[in-house]
């Protein structure tokens, strides 16, 4: 089941949050698969091939997670460059999400929601 985990992050610090995301997955799952790739390797050679296959298809599943987690990233940088772009162009901070609320497809991933003022 997927499920979907949110948290704030002041407008301006989107792009240093998906760089340490990122990193996470540098630091974490990378050297993870590279492990599991020598081991698989290492399986072959010594012909335990049911091992392989079992790995093999351990780390498809790991990659699929990556990507989608790749994919997420990718969505929320999307509507931060749009988001960007739109309030470089002079476009209020309010008409955006103004515009934001009104547009016909729904609020997704992609879409810069403004938090509730602390003020």
């Amino acid at each position: 089941m997927k499920v979907t985990i949110s948290y704030q992050v002041d407008f301006d610090d989107v792009p240093e949050s998906i760089s340490d995301l990122l990193l996470l997955i540098n630091d974490n799952d990378l050297s993870v698969l590279s492990h599991k790739i020598i081991e698989t390797s290492e399986n072959l050679v010594d012909g335990l091939y049911s091992q392989a296959l079992g790995k093999i298809d351990d780390l498809r599943h790991h990659l699929a997670k990556l990507d989608q987690r790749l994919l997420d990233y990718n969505h929320i940088l999307n509507g931060y460059a749009k988001a960007d772009a739109d309030l470089k162009s002079g476009m209020s901070e309010n008409d955006f999400f103004n515009a934001q609320q009104t547009e016909s497809e729904p609020l997704s991933s992609s879409t810069i929601q403004k938090a509730p003022s602390d003020d």
